[in-house]
């Protein structure tokens, strides 16, 4: 077993990495750096670092849809939509930022029943979550969609390294004007119900 985790705070993954350490699962732990800045500059040394290696990325990220309960999602494909172009007031150029999705051959989280979302990334925290009628329609559904910073940014990184890669996001509150306050009450739990999902599923994520 050649076991990768992999988050943008050490605080997402330390739960997760305190549990396998008890059931003496051996696993290596990347720190990613929070927002797609942080993300990019890794991005070579993540490649490295996950080169045959099955990874596991933890996270936290908003709705789209109505927010009741904290709870998991998995992602297979992600999209570069900042707040200004979701909204209509910027323009991305046609093709410059097309949608990374995880190929099936390295993707094994659907057979756990975790729902599988599609996932907006944004250089910031939105505090809205209307869209563009226009750029509605290049999307999928609200209620299939989350948001986060980093993961579109070193996806491709993860795709041409790892063995295997798994994305595993605690969904922590709503997009829009409470987020923030929401994932403060969150973060912690959603970080904690991970290292549960992980720790219970463990063999299943090596590729063997």
């Amino acid at each position: 077993m050649s076991l990768l985790v992999v988050s943008a705070a050490h605080f997402e993954a330390q739960a997760t990495l305190e549990l396998l350490e008890k059931r003496n699962v051996p696993a290596s732990f990347f720190l990613l750096g929070v927002g797609p800045i942080h993300a990019a500059r890794a991005e070579q040394r993540l490649g490295e670092a996950s080169k045959g290696k099955d990874v596991i990325y933890v996270g936290s990220c908003g709705s789209f849809y109505p927010f009741e309960d904290l709870h998991l999602v998995s992602i297979d494909r992600a999209y570069w939509v900042p707040p200004c172009y979701r909204t209509g007031i910027s323009d991305n150029l046609d093709g410059l930022y097309p949608p990374i999705k995880f190929p099936p051959g390295i993707f094994s989280l659907p057979k756990f029943g975790l729902p599988v979302k599609k996932l907006l990334c944004s250089p910031t925290i939105s505090r809205v979550d209307h869209f563009d009628e226009r750029i509605a329609k290049t999307l999928p559904s609200p209620d299939e969609l989350v948001e986060n910073m980093e993961l579109y940014v070193c996806a491709r990184a993860l795709i041409d390294n790892a063995r295997s890669v798994n994305v595993i996001l605690a969904v922590t509150n709503r997009v829009g004007p409470e987020g923030r306050l929401q994932w403060k009450r969150n973060f912690a739990n959603g970080a904690a119900l991970t290292a549960q999902f992980v720790t219970s599923h463990i063999s299943s994520f090596t590729s063997g």
